[in-house]
């Protein structure tokens, strides 16, 4: 076999495509943009997170269920969201993606955490969606 990689194709990596091109991301003039004055939410909310001394394996799994809520929303900054938006996605998760219980609670705990930084504080949602008193009836929406 040659240095060219013969029968390969013509792409990066012998692959048969051509070269990775970038999308646009749809802009989005209500999300301000990151400065050093404004950081972008993941990072506050990393930071958030280490400072709570929270563990490395926690903090990925919360930024991973931001990215995921704000996906299931059409890309909407999380300070736009409120408590219909996560029922929304809570409904989403149980329903269409049937997740166990502890899954939809670690969701929850995330989202409050990320809908808390997001707004600075000034949210007065308080996150609780627990509808039956028995943990066996329990259901996170």
């Amino acid at each position: 076999m040659s240095a060219t990689h013969e029968g390969r194709g013509e792409g990066e990596g012998g692959r048969g495509v051509g070269p990775r091109v970038p999308t646009p991301s749809p802009p989005n003039a209500n999300v301000p943009t990151p400065s050093p004055s404004n950081p972008k939410l993941l990072t506050v909310l990393r930071s958030k997170l280490r400072v709570g001394h929270y563990s490395r394996r926690t903090e990925q799994a919360y930024v991973s269920w931001t990215r995921r809520f704000v996906r299931h929303h059409g890309l909407v900054h999380p300070a736009e969201l409120a408590e219909p938006e996560v029922v929304s996605f809570l409904r989403h998760l149980a329903e269409d993606r049937h997740v166990a219980q502890a899954t939809q609670a670690q969701a929850l705990a995330a989202l409050h955490s990320c809908i808390s930084t997001s707004s600075g504080g000034r949210s007065s949602w308080r996150g609780g969606y627990l509808a039956h008193g028995r943990r066996s009836d329990c259901r996170w929406y």
